[in-house]
């Protein structure tokens, strides 16, 4: 049986966001410096240079998922780490297009978390 639906105050909905968004990034760590995304769990890092084509996110994807201690939670957060930064429809390929084409968008890129 399902819970009934209770109604939230805009107060409890950006407070649950803000929980949320806290939760997240202290599973996954964007290091600006080095323009590296960190899985805290495994310790694994994706070089953001490196993510030129959605080929190559692709790749990062399918290697993380093909390692032992990758749960479906740490694919997950990779992803939505990667999407955060990166916005794959916006940035890399909008209506199906490989827009990217090589540019290096973490280059002078704004990211802000």
């Amino acid at each position: 049986m399902s819970k009934p639906l209770r109604s939230m105050s805009m107060a409890e909905v950006c407070a649950a966001a803000e929980q949320q968004r806290k939760d997240f990034w202290a599973r996954t760590v964007w290091k600006l410096d080095t323009r590296t995304l960190v899985l805290r769990h495994g310790n694994y890092e994706v070089d953001l240079e490196t993510c030129r084509t959605s080929a190559e996110v692709l790749d990062w994807l399918a290697q993380l998922r093909g390692k032992l201690w990758c749960s479906e939670q740490d694919f997950v957060d990779l992803f939505d780490a990667l999407n955060y930064l990166i916005r794959f429809q916006q940035r890399m390929c909008s209506n199906g297009n490989e827009t990217m084409r090589g540019r290096n968008w973490a280059k002078g890129g704004n990211f802000e978390i």
